[in-house]
């Protein structure tokens, strides 16, 4: 099992993702979804996706890259016993359980 057949996303810092969203929408033609106040995804129809993350400054530290994955359980297990190091996160806006935030049946880790 690894990465290679998975869709690949990236994570787009934005200051207001509702008018992000509008821009994807509106001026792009791309379907998208807010999942929280903070974090949202404007995706196309052959599922490339951008996820849209709000933070309070441009850049930021906190760019990512995310993989579509069917058991993401699975994966990081072998990721893990390749080396990968995972972070577990309990704040406001985040928090994993075994490296895994899930809100609304999306998992990511």
């Amino acid at each position: 099992m690894d990465l290679s057949n998975s869709q690949i996303a990236a994570n787009v810092a934005v200051t207001d993702l509702q008018r992000a969203l509008k821009f994807y929408q509106e001026k792009l033609g791309l379907k998208t979804m807010a999942f929280t106040d903070f974090f949202g995804a404007a995706m196309s129809s052959d599922g490339s996706m951008i996820s849209l993350a709000q933070r309070e400054k441009i850049p930021s530290d906190e760019d990512s890259v995310n993989f579509t994955v069917k058991d993401i359980e699975g994966i990081i297990k072998e990721l893990k016993g390749r080396g990968v190091m995972f972070n577990d996160y309990d704040t406001e806006r985040l928090k994993t359980v075994d490296h895994i935030s899930e809100y609304k049946g999306f998992k990511a880790a």
